[in-house]
């Protein structure tokens, strides 16, 4: 299985599960997550070869401009699995949380956290449909 369908389990079923790297297909949130030691080489390779980019030169793109800060501070972070459950049920204090809902409820969100820290942090998220919840919602 791969983590976004973990997080399918949970949310859907309420389902707790511990995801790994052995347990995980997907090599974007393997790399994600820290859990394979891939260059960045290696992953455009990766992305390639199973079709999620036309060619290696726009996969380049796209990951230098989404990646390219945060490619080797998440491999060093190395964490080796994911518990995924309801908040509500959690067996362990998350270090994330994921959040579904839409987007009046995430605007009502976002205000709220902004006005708390008194615009001191501005939120800012970059959205192209690709890895949004393995590898910038985790």
């Amino acid at each position: 299985m791969s983590i976004c369908q973990a997080f399918t389990y949970a949310r859907r079923f309420r389902q707790k599960l511990c995801i790994t790297a052995a347990d995980n297909f997907c090599t974007p949130s393997s790399v994600a997550h820290g859990w394979v030691p891939l260059t960045m080489e290696e992953f455009t390779e990766s992305q390639v070869r199973q079709k999620w980019s036309k060619d290696a030169q726009a996969e380049k793109r796209r990951a230098e401009h989404l990646y390219a800060n945060n490619f080797k501070n998440i491999i060093e972070l190395a964490y080796r699995g994911v518990i995924v459950s309801p908040l509500i049920e959690t067996p362990v204090i998350p270090d994330s949380i994921l959040i579904y809902c839409d987007g009046p409820k995430l605007t009502y969100i976002i205000n709220a956290l902004n006005y708390e820290h008194k615009r001191k942090y501005r939120i800012q998220s970059t959205f192209e449909g690709f890895g949004e919840s393995c590898s910038k919602g985790g």
